[in-house]
């Protein structure tokens, strides 16, 4: 793993996919390794053929063999104000996870596997320096969470326009990944962009929705930012 490639305040910048082409392999559900269904469910068991642990849940059997799709949309009237109010459930998309290390890894399936707990949904692009920092800061934030006794599941989205960057995030983080397409367009769904945090409840409700730009701090590569993320998950519900 890659994570000591914690990209600092003053060395991440705002790239664009075309400048950063080259930096990341393509990491798809298809890449070599074996496969997601080998091994039993939760952080003990193995997402992948050979692997001693995996992270993340084991999805339901079904998801082997399901192809993104959306599910459906929530129940109208639940949040007038959309996806991204208080009380809004999480969008029922369902997506590939590449992330080699999760026990997810090469099933297409939705945030409905995460339910039970609390979830953190963060909007990604591989090709972004700072996204990258803020995986890496994630990361740590998720093993200083786990060391504490707080099961919280992570997850990013990885932008649709940042397929080829997909090893970019992969390097840096050890939770599940999932592949964004301009069909399903999960960042649509979720109402949200690039950076965008949302913090869901054990049920699948939104509890925090963090844009870079609201009134809390969500930069991980600061101090204030990383403390106020971290209260806010401790505090779901």
């Amino acid at each position: 793993m890659a994570l000591g490639l914690l990209c600092g305040a003053a060395g991440c910048s705002e790239d664009d996919p075309a400048a950063s082409e080259g930096g990341g392999g393509q990491g798809s559900a298809g890449a070599s390794g074996g496969s997601g269904q080998a091994g039993s469910g939760g952080s003990g068991g193995s997402g992948q053929a050979g692997a001693a642990a995996c992270i993340g849940v084991r999805p339901a059997e079904e998801a082997w063999q399901a192809k993104p799709s959306v599910e459906g949309t929530p129940p109208a009237g639940e949040c007038p104000a959309g996806p991204t109010c208080a009380g809004a459930s999480w969008p029922r998309w369902r997506l590939p996870d590449v992330q080699p290390q999760s026990c997810g890894y090469e099933a297409t399936y939705g945030l409905d596997g995460f339910e039970g707990q609390p979830t953190v949904v963060v909007l990604l692009a591989g090709w972004c320096g700072f996204c990258q920092a803020q995986a890496v800061a994630l990361q740590k934030m998720q093993l200083e969470l786990e060391a504490e006794g707080k099961k919280i599941h992570f997850a990013v989205v990885n932008a649709s326009n940042a397929v080829t960057n997909q090893q970019a995030l992969i390097d840096r983080c050890t939770f599940p990944i999932f592949q964004d397409n301009d069909q399903i367009n999960a960042w649509g769904l979720h109402g949200g962009a690039k950076d965008d945090f949302f913090l869901y409840d054990s049920k699948g409700k939104l509890v925090s929705y963090l844009p870079p730009t609201g009134s809390t701090p969500t930069n991980l590569s600061t101090p204030d930012g990383y403390a106020a993320l971290k209260a806010a998950i401790v505090a779901l519900p």
